[in-house]
């Protein structure tokens, strides 16, 4: 009896337990739903004329402006911190988030309704972000964690964005910043093959080239110290590069790797010839 007893006990805990344990919001069955009562009245693009090209400063938005773009970079593999990059048909951006492991609720793939009015545009010379505010130096931050869920209204996952099939000579007008890009015909400089993503050596860059046209057409890929494919060794062939397009450095254009899975160098090299 006593036996019995304990395990009813036992049983009424793991229920009580179960109950609990939240459903991960990104889970099967099905790819969700858009949230009812918002929609979109601008594009990307469009929030990005609201500052005049290639100057360096922050506007804030005061228009009741709604994107609606997917996520195609988050923070799971550590090479973005606090940010996302998202798109729409028109153009990509950047989102400043004053949090981490966004990717636990904004994953690749999910789609984004943004209400943009309070927020400020940052333009770098023409690189483009979303942030939360400036603070007393004019220094944007990212959306405070508090106010995220006032701005930011997550739908659907699952959905896939086909990255843009362009040359390394294509990326120089900076048009396709925050786009998930492919670069096809493509090798890692013959001198930087034994080398990790990132080291004290290379830095954060390893030189990427182009085999399909001037040999003077060159990207970097961009890697951090803490994304946890820092230390893997870069496939030594040629072939194809899924990356987010960072802008351009010094007439250079910068990727931003999501995974090391989408760097597909198995084939002879045709430039080394």
């Amino acid at each position: 009896m006593k036996k019995y007893i304990l395990n009813l006990l036992l049983l009424v805990f793991l229920i009580g337990i179960s109950s609990c344990i939240k459903e991960h919001p990104d889970s099967p069955p099905g790819n969700g739903t858009d949230p009812a009562g918002i929609s979109a009245n601008t594009t990307v693009n469009a929030v990005k004329a609201l500052s005049a090209p290639n100057l360096n400063e922050t506007v804030t938005i005061t228009q009741d402006l709604v994107v609606s773009v997917v996520v195609v970079g988050d923070d799971q593999s550590g090479n973005y911190y606090k940010q996302l990059v998202v798109q729409d048909s028109t153009g990509g951006i950047m989102l400043m988030l004053d949090v981490s492991s966004l990717f636990s609720k904004y994953p690749i793939g999910r789609r984004l309704f943004i209400k943009l009015k309070g927020l400020v545009l940052v333009n770098n010379y023409g690189l483009y972000q979303i942030a939360g505010a400036l603070d007393n130096t004019n220094t944007p931050m990212g959306i405070a964690s508090s106010l995220i869920a006032s701005y930011i209204f997550p739908g659907k996952w699952g959905i896939t964005v086909v990255p843009k099939v362009v040359s390394i000579s294509q990326l120089h007008d900076n048009t396709l910043q925050s786009e998930l890009i492919e670069l096809d015909n493509v090798q890692v400089k013959k001198g930087e093959i034994t080398h990790p993503y990132y080291s004290s050596k290379t830095g954060a860059g390893i030189a990427l080239e182009s085999c399909s046209g001037s040999l003077a057409d060159t990207a970097v890929i961009y890697t951090s110290k803490y994304a946890n494919f820092a230390n893997s060794i870069v496939l030594p062939g040629n072939g194809t590069v899924l990356a987010v397009y960072s802008g351009d450095k010094n007439n250079i254009p910068q990727l931003t790797l999501r995974d090391t899975s989408e760097v597909t160098l198995y084939g002879p090299r045709p430039c080394d010839n």
